[in-house]
């Protein structure tokens, strides 16, 4: 027969070297534009068709037996994206929205007159600068001229942010002519194979580099991690509840608990960092001294000024919220001594919301000394509690048979005061008060009484002192700890509280007595500024939203208390 003509076909493309191997799964021939569309791998490319045409008579003129092209087409990748039911839900690609997406704030001195947060937002962690209203501020000037602060990442770097996320963060206490602010930060290790938590101690100075950015040189955790991480029942940290985390003031001590329901207790060493014998870590007992139950589950937890005593706010074998006082022995010995696991409060009301505290009269003593001791010691724990239950006396339409009455959800305030060891044995007119005392009521009437008294012993007392004892220094509630230039830093001590014999089990709880003054409220937090007697309280409206009550004191000695 007659020999037809035979096409030689033409190679347009080569994708084997451009796209790691990938093949050409499939094409088809746009029929408008004549482009070819390919699929490799999960992506789609184009190839335009005037480049085809070129390439097919460069292709017709060649009659070299080689055939084909010497070169490949140029391939345009075509910006499709399948969107999946995960579409901006990537935390790096949502807005983030403040408080919402703040884990962890906390606000420290940046060293030049202003105030910094330590935020921890989506897994990041930043310093932001705390400024006025933004309307009030003046233009951006140039040249340094009304330069605005600065705002800057901490951790992790842009390489390492997939494999990381800080959980939470607390500023730890600039040490005395220390340049650096340091910081402890709890964050997954993502030198361990699951990710386990861990505690760094981080630089968070301005001029410090940002952390975790340098895949190679990670830094070492303090605890957990690859280290020790892992389950409890595998010996590890276990699994911390962040908003547990609570340091103490002069950032010697560091409390959490975990999903396991321990309270643990770990000592910092920031006055040496380098410390290569480790932290100390001590898990509480499950029952304190009255065999009620110290399930870490839901529990509160706030130091005392000094970091000796920790506070404990959990829930009783009846399921009623109670405080214990952890005595952890002294923390300038860098140990943690477990003395004491005291009952505070009785487990027939709801006690919630301790804070170490002063009583009024703690600070008119400080008013009438002439050296008042920089030492700001708790003297008295205030805590909210529904002692004083009243019914709602709201009657149903159905008669006798209607439900029992219901409680409204008030509580008021109460003081439990903290007498120190040997106090009862004083008797010194200038200290015949112990600390703590209450003194509002008829109570006053004898304050009054002996005010000139007072103020003649305190002039007297600091004549014979400064006369016999010059050149001693009284260090009595203060500790030292040297530091690792050869300098001491010098720390107060928590009063020895005398919790009474341990026989009884609730003789230290029945010294509490209510400050009648403040009114029963659906009160969730209370607090106490260092240099004011005043009380300061967070309370729910009937309205669903809150407001700060302010209870300010009387001058003295009448002590009254009334809202501002």
């Amino acid at each position: 027969g007659k020999k037809s003509n035979i096409i030689r076909p033409t190679q347009l493309t080569t994708v084997s070297c451009q796209f790691e191997g990938m093949p050409l799964k499939e094409y088809a021939i746009d029929v408008y534009t004549r482009n070819i569309i390919l699929r490799i791998g999960a992506d789609l490319y184009t190839i335009a068709a005037p480049e085809i045409e070129q390439q097919l008579r460069a292709a017709s003129n060649d009659t070299s037996d080689s055939g084909g092209i010497k070169g490949g087409l140029e391939v345009t990748h075509l910006p499709i994206a399948v969107y999946s039911d995960f579409n901006n839900l990537h935390e790096r690609m949502m807005p983030l929205y403040n408080p919402q997406d703040v884990s962890t704030i906390d606000a420290f001195d940046s060293g030049y007159n202003t105030i910094s947060a330590l935020m921890t937002a989506r897994g990041q962690l930043f310093v932001n600068p705390i400024i006025p209203n933004k309307s009030t501020l003046d233009p951006y000037g140039g040249g340094g001229i009304n330069m605005p602060p600065r705002r800057y990442r901490v951790a992790p770097g842009s390489l390492t942010g997939g494999m990381m996320r800080i959980l939470g963060s607390w500023v730890l206490p600039r040490l005395e002519n220390s340049q650096q602010q340091l910081a402890l930060i709890l964050a997954t290790d993502p030198l361990s194979p699951k990710a386990e938590m861990a505690f760094y101690i981080v630089n968070i100075s301005p001029s410090s580099t940002i952390n975790f950015a340098d895949v190679m040189n990670l830094p070492t955790p303090l605890i957990g991690g690859h280290l020790n991480g892992g389950s409890v029942k595998d010996g590890g940290l276990g699994s911390i509840a962040v908003e547990s985390v609570t340091l103490s003031p002069f950032g010697r001590r560091v409390a959490w608990t975990d999903t396991d329901g321990r309270i643990v207790v770990m000592s910092l060493a920031i006055d040496n960092v380098t410390d290569t014998k480790g932290p100390i870590i001590h898990v509480l007992p499950t029952i304190n001294e009255n065999g009620e139950s110290m399930l870490g589950i839901e529990a509160g937890l706030i130091f005392s000024p000094a970091g000796r005593y920790l506070a404990i706010e959990h829930s009783a074998r009846n399921q009623f919220r109670i405080i214990t006082i952890a005595d952890l022995g002294d923390p300038s010995e860098g140990s943690i001594t477990i003395n004491r696991m005291v009952q505070a409060t009785p487990d027939r009301f709801n006690s919630m919301n301790p804070f170490w505290g002063r009583a009024p009269v703690d600070f008119k003593v400080d008013e009438l000394e002439e050296d008042p001791s920089d030492d700001l010691l708790s003297t008295t724990l205030y805590f909210l509690t529904d002692h004083d239950v009243v019914l709602t006396n709201n009657w149903s339409p159905w008669g006798t048979r209607a439900p029992q009455p219901y409680f409204a959800k008030t509580s008021v305030v109460y003081a439990l005061p903290l007498i120190a060891k040997g106090d009862e044995m004083i008797k010194n007119p200038v200290e015949e008060m112990y600390g703590g005392s209450f003194v509002g009521g008829g109570a006053a009437e004898l304050m009054a009484d002996h005010q000139a008294v007072w103020i003649d012993a305190l002039t007297q007392n600091y004549a014979d002192v400064n006369s016999t004892n010059s050149t001693v220094p009284d260090d009595t509630n203060s500790s030292s700890t040297a530091s690792d230039d050869g300098k001491t830093t010098k720390y107060p001590t928590d009063v020895e509280i005398s919790f009474g014999e341990q026989s009884d089990d609730m003789v230290f709880a029945r010294r509490a007595y209510i400050i009648s003054e403040i009114p029963a409220s659906d009160y969730f937090f209370i607090h106490q500024l260092p240099d004011d007697p005043s009380i300061i309280l967070g309370e729910k409206t009937g309205s669903g939203s809150a407001q700060i009550s302010v209870y300010a004191i009387g001058t003295f000695p009448q002590n009254s208390m009334d809202s501002m």
